[in-house]
């Protein structure tokens, strides 16, 4: 009787952290859903380890070596990697929820000027691991942390 009852503590267990970060997860994605409606952005590209790339701009110029270069086409084709990305931009702060970064583009990109966050907050934080483009700089620090 004691290992059925210790068996059926382990399930409830085991279900109920399982429950809890399915929520955490439906939260973030709920989240973000919210702020591309919200915003009008655009899936602009989405990696291989899960990351999305949302943003306002529909179309980024950028130069390499006096070439100039569509972002999304450049990243689907491989000639550039989001941390290749990262690198062309100017960076201009980090926040305190796990490490999102943001950055203001430059002379590399041509076109809008616009702000991007690299968001890695924490699961309290609400987990969102995106990033995203806007041209409001004011905008672009909220997308990381779920309100």
């Amino acid at each position: 009787m004691r290992k059925i009852f210790f068996i059926f503590i382990l399930i409830f267990m085991v279900t109920a952290c399982n429950n809890e970060n399915l929520d955490k997860t439906d939260k973030s994605v709920d989240w973000i859903n919210k702020k591309v409606s919200e915003r009008g952005l655009i899936k602009l590209y989405e990696s291989e380890d899960n990351i999305t790339i949302y943003s306002k701009l529909a179309k980024i110029e950028y130069l390499d070596n006096d070439i100039t270069f569509d972002l999304q086409q450049a990243l689907e084709d491989k000639k550039i990697s989001i941390d290749d990305l990262i690198e062309k931009l100017d960076y201009l702060t980090e926040a305190n929820d796990g490490g999102s970064r943001y950055y203001e583009s430059n002379a590399n990109f041509l076109g809008n000027k616009f702000y991007l966050a690299k968001c890695n907050s924490l699961e309290g934080n609400g987990g969102i691991k995106d990033i995203f483009i806007d041209t409001d700089e004011e905008s672009i620090y909220d997308y990381c942390v779920i309100e």
